[in-house]
C-alpha cells in the first residue's frame, strides 16, 4: 500500500469516525474498489465528479450506499455550515 492510499484510507476512517455509525467504513472501501472499476475510461477528480458518475448508475443505488451517502455529505455538509456561519455573523452584526 502506497503512502497516499494509506493516507485517504486514514481520511476516511476519519470521515466514518466524524457521522459515528452513519458511515461503515469496510463497505465504503469495498464500494470505493467497485467504483473504480466501473469509471475506468472517466476522468474523476473531485465530488462533484463522482456524483455525477453514481447519477449515471441509478440502477446500483443500493449497490452504491455507503459511497451515495459520503457524496451527499461531502456536497450537503459545506452548504449548511456556510448558512449557519452566516446566520451566526448577520446576528452579531444586527445585534
Amino acid at each position: 500500500m502506497s503512502d497516499g492510499e494509506s493516507g485517504v484510507k486514514k481520511d476516511l476512517m476519519d470521515v466514518c469516525t466524524h457521522f459515528d455509525g452513519d458511515i461503515d467504513y469496510k463497505r465504503l472501501l469495498r464500494q470505493l474498489a467497485v467504483l473504480r472499476d466501473t469509471c475506468h475510461d472517466k476522468d474523476i477528480r473531485n465530488m462533484r465528479d463522482v456524483s455525477e458518475h453514481l447519477k449515471t448508475m441509478a440502477a446500483l443505488h443500493d449497490v452504491f450506499s455507503e459511497l451515495t451517502l459520503l457524496t451527499k455529505l461531502f456536497l450537503i455538509v459545506p452548504v449548511s455550515s456556510a448558512t449557519a456561519a452566516e446566520r451566526l455573523h448577520s446576528q452579531r452584526c444586527a445585534g
